[in-house]
């Protein structure tokens, strides 16, 4: 059942951390920066997104997602010499 792949572990969850909420600590930093913040469930995301790409499309999505960085990389020096700041470290605007 493919729910319960996604709704049992949710509750082993708030099991564990309604009656032991403290048992992250114990086990040292590392597992107690992986119950804490925004990163266990963006870690879950990522390993599921990756697991769907085909080995084929790889030389797609990374032309695809060069093209972008790339577009984003130009965008931001254009907006830095035409509406930003003087020099690259000048924090004042350069058309205030």
């Amino acid at each position: 059942m493919p729910g319960g792949m996604m709704v049992i572990p949710l509750l082993a969850g708030c099991i564990i951390a309604t009656f032991a909420p403290d048992l992250p600590k114990f086990f040292g930093s590392f597992t107690a920066a992986l119950f804490s913040g925004a990163l266990p469930i963006l870690a879950v995301f990522y390993v599921c997104m990756g697991s769907t790409i085909d080995l084929k499309m790889t030389g797609y999505i990374a032309k695809k997602g060069g093209s972008l960085f790339a577009t984003k990389i130009l965008l931001g020096v254009i907006n830095k010499d035409f509406v930003g700041c003087d020099s690259w470290f000048d924090r004042r605007p350069f058309l205030g």
